[in-house]
């Protein structure tokens, strides 16, 4: 099973054929608009604005079989169904609302605490653009991202990534997303959290090259293939 987190960055319905060239089962989708998907193939559950909005996808024999409404205005639950079932909570963690202690990383670690009931009962994988990095922790004492780290693994989830290639949190070689899409500017700000018990069973973790996605946005996919049948 591949699973894809992309920030499109707008004009999505200009860049779905990259995403699906990648063949994701399933797929979370950044800066998107709601009409991108109307002649897609597969299922979606998008929340937000009109204009700018995050999606969660489910390609054939994947399905959708059940999507709540968007928890803090950026995160989309969506039950997953096929050959095994599991929760995907798409995250995009920008800026909203007045509270300061609520916006970008913030926001995530408030849904997180908010919704106890989205873990216990299915595998869940939360995946997204965070904005975050555990570099900038200093800039926040509380709901930065290494507590968010923290309260995913005491959830049972662990970052593919990470599990992969043995880096440990804000010494990632691989970069998500480049600022102004300066090559020589990138932080790993976007991330695949996965239940513990899938980590043995990862066949590869990959981030789009640069070289490739740039000229379409300032974030570069992150693609996991995992066994799960």
């Amino acid at each position: 099973m591949r699973l894809v987190t992309w920030n499109a960055n707008g004009g999505f319905h200009r860049k779905a054929e990259r995403l699906l060239a990648l063949k994701p089962a399933v797929a979370v989708v950044q800066e998107c608009l709601r009409t991108s998907f109307d002649s897609l193939p597969g299922q979606w559950h998008w929340v937000g604005p009109e204009k700018k909005g995050l999606a969660v996808a489910a390609m054939p024999p994947w399905r959708i079989k059940k999507s709540y409404e968007a928890s803090g205005y950026w995160i989309a639950a969506a039950e997953i169904d096929g050959p095994c079932r599991f929760l995907v909570l798409g995250v995009w963690a920008c800026r909203y609302g007045d509270c300061p202690e609520d916006r970008y990383i913030g926001q995530v670690y408030k849904a997180i605490q908010q919704h106890p009931e989205w873990f216990g009962k299915l595998p869940v994988v939360m995946a997204g653009d965070f904005n975050a990095n555990s570099i900038w922790d200093r800039k926040r004492h509380v709901a930065n991202h290494t507590a968010v780290v923290g309260l995913l693994e005491q959830a049972g989830l662990v970052s593919a990534y990470h599990h992969f290639f043995e880096e440990e949190q804000g010494q990632e070689t691989r970069r998500t997303w480049h600022l102004y899409r300066h090559p020589e500017r990138g932080f790993h700000i976007d991330y695949v959290f996965i239940p513990k018990t899938w980590a043995a069973r990862l066949i590869a973790v990959k981030v789009g090259d640069r070289r490739k996605w740039l000229s379409l946005s300032d974030h570069l996919p992150v693609i996991v293939d995992v066994d799960v049948v």
